[in-house]
């Protein structure tokens, strides 16, 4: 459903404070990013109410599978579906319909279209640092090894794990999982990094958050 479609559905006999917004664009979503601009409408139930509903249908990095997307309030029902067809546009559409939609308009499309994925800072081969957790706590044991490497991660997840500290990697693949980049680090353990996020992947050279150089 977009706003035209919308405007046939609804009846202006119900609740006048309900509108919609909607967007369309072209052009891949990072699956984190879209991830967390969900978790800012609709992490917390005093902004998550305003939204009777969401839906969507999204191409994401490192995929060849739309991204369908289903919300009501707090309730998320997200997931992959079938291919898209060859030589079929993938243009990303998505409908917000709730209270005061057309108030959120400027902030919703700005947020969404943060999402999309825009040429890589680094590539393949680059030498890098990475923000990783401290890998003897924290492993993603639910992947086990991959390709005779254990595989850890640099993003933050739900649960609290460890330290972080930056460490020394090469770039050895793009979109890899949906992730932006995964970084073979000196000691050979490989690290998924979500998003071209300087809080998370940067330059050999960069300083680091403390305002110290790399080694």
């Amino acid at each position: 459903m977009d706003e035209e479609d919308f405007t046939k559905f609804y009846q202006p006999k119900m609740d006048r404070s309900v509108s919609n917004v909607g967007v369309r664009c072209s052009g891949a979503v990072n699956l984190f990013a879209f991830q967390a601009f969900l978790d800012k409408y609709l992490g917390e139930e005093d902004t998550a109410k305003d939204f009777l509903r969401i839906k969507g249908v999204l191409e994401i990095a490192g995929s060849d599978s739309k991204y369908v997307v289903q919300c009501v309030h707090m309730v998320r029902t997200t997931g992959f579906s079938e291919n898209w067809e060859e030589g079929q546009p993938r243009e990303n559409r998505i409908i917000f319909i709730g209270r005061g939609m057309q108030g959120r308009r400027q902030c919703l499309t700005a947020d969404f279209e943060s999402c999309m994925v825009t040429p890589l800072c680094f590539s393949l081969g680059d030498e890098v640092r990475v923000q990783v957790h401290d890998e003897s706590e924290c492993l993603e044991n639910d992947h086990g090894n991959h390709e005779g490497h254990s595989l850890g991660h640099s993003h933050e997840h739900t649960h609290h794990c460890g330290q972080t500290a930056w460490r020394e990697g090469v770039v050895v693949r793009h979109w890899d999982e949906k992730n932006a980049y995964r970084v073979k680090l000196l000691d050979e353990t490989e690290v998924l990094v979500p998003m071209d996020d300087r809080r998370l992947i940067r330059g050999i050279q960069d300083s680091d958050p403390a305002g110290h150089s790399a080694h």
